[in-house]
């Protein structure tokens, strides 16, 4: 077993440790969190820290990597992306509050939190986390994202590459120009118009499969459990293939643990406690809802499974068969504006990254290498650059969960100020 893979493990672990310290009130208390979660949402720093939150998680995995996810794992990984939205929504609750709580007027970030963490080594490590994020901004948040663009929409809707990178670049440098503390107008609009768009397709495709949703939803649980499997043998393989896909896309789509939504969720005003309600608020729509009803949409189609290779194929296929073309061809677009989203929330998070580091505001070195970074991988195989990423997470999931650990007691009596833990 790879070091990687030890990830969902590791977030489950300090998931069900947190949960237990703040009581589960996430599980206990859903009408006080939607009570103050819709009281937070009144101030408008609040929604568009959110929407700038959501452009970095909502993005090709939440269309894509599921679709993969069913593919590798089968039906059942549609229940496990499901359950693995109460653990992420656990730490990405504890990272809000944490970051919330110790931002000053130099910044917000995880990176800052680890800082004011650690008393000896505590800008080291802030260093250390910092690069990581940076890296990651250069890979996962504008390569990997530019190269889905390129890859799925122009083979869905036959564009040349060089125009899907083309595109994708000039959005980018017409983001860059207009600078990165305008970027949370520019998802504030895009997010959730996209998201309501895409919600209403795959409702379409669920209602249209009406039939089969009974059927559907019975295929993920047995799958998932694999109570029509023999214990042992296979029967173990395909629980256990499940079990890791689902998990696994769930917690890469919302990057629990990772404290990167910090960046932008930490940017609103109010107490620390509602900051962290926002991060429940932005795992269940990343996951709980947008990931799951991907998975139900597929899944209740009938599609066979072992005909398609790439998760583009299944999800446009899904689509085509159960409501027509006209709609499958806007999936694509779907993607290419979450993806944009998410190329753009990227890059203020490198730029914030940039500027904890060197102490400027603006870096024309950082902005050339993004838009470089943007071009090259739409035309790059970026596949063997997946376990790069996944290991950068890994390492920004070490320093973070620490970092929450030593912190423990400050997250649970924030909690309690908020009344949460009563």
């Amino acid at each position: 077993m790879s070091l990687v893979s030890l990830l969902p493990f590791l977030i489950t672990g300090f998931s069900i440790y947190f949960m237990i310290k703040l009581r589960f009130f996430i599980l206990l208390k859903p009408r006080k969190i939607m009570r103050e979660i819709s009281h937070a949402l009144r101030d408008k720093s609040a929604r568009r820290s959110l929407c700038l939150a959501l452009a970095g998680t909502l993005g090709v995995g939440n269309i894509v990597g599921v679709a993969i996810g069913i593919i590798i794992g089968g039906e059942g990984s549609v229940f496990w992306i499901f359950v693995s939205g109460f653990f992420s929504s656990v730490i990405k609750y504890c990272e809000c509050v944490l970051s919330a709580s110790l931002k000053n007027d130099n910044g917000c970030g995880m990176y800052h939190t680890i800082e004011r963490t650690f008393v000896h080594r505590g800008r080291l490590l802030g260093v250390i986390y910092a690069i990581l994020c940076l890296i990651l901004s250069l890979t996962m948040g504008s390569m990997i994202q530019a190269n889905a663009v390129t890859s799925s929409v122009g083979e869905s809707l036959k564009i040349s590459p060089v125009i899907c990178a083309s595109v994708i670049l000039i959005l980018t440098l017409l983001a860059i120009l207009v600078g990165s503390e305008k970027i949370d107008k520019f998802t504030g609009y895009i997010i959730p118009a996209t998201t309501i768009v895409y919600i209403i397709i795959m409702s379409s495709v669920i209602f249209c499969n009406l039939s089969n949703l009974t059927g559907a939803v019975t295929k993920i649980i047995s799958n998932a459990f694999n109570l029509r499997s023999a214990v042992g043998g296979f029967g173990a393989s395909a629980l256990s293939k499940a079990l890791k896909e689902g998990f696994a896309r769930g917690l890469l789509s919302n990057e629990a643990g990772a404290g990167t939504s910090a960046l932008a969720q930490t940017r609103q005003d109010g107490e620390a406690w509602r900051v962290g309600l926002m991060g429940v608020l932005e795992v269940f729509f990343d996951t709980t809802i947008l990931c799951t009803l991907t998975g139900i949409a597929i899944v209740s189609s009938s599609c066979n499974l072992s005909s398609f290779k790439t998760g583009t194929d299944l999800i446009y296929s899904a689509v085509r068969e159960s409501i027509g073309g006209f709609f499958a061809n806007i999936i694509p677009l779907a993607i290419l504006l979450f993806a944009y989203s998410t190329v753009i929330c990227w890059y203020y998070y490198g730029s914030q990254c940039v500027r904890y580091l060197t102490g400027k505001k603006h870096s024309l070195l950082f902005e050339g290498v993004f838009l470089s970074s943007v071009a090259f991988g739409s035309f790059l195989p970026v596949k063997s650059l997946v376990y790069f990423v996944d290991n950068i997470l890994l390492l920004m999931s070490i320093l973070t969960l620490i970092t929450l650990k030593k912190n423990s007691e400050r997250i649970v009596s924030l909690s309690e100020k908020g009344g949460l833990l009563k």
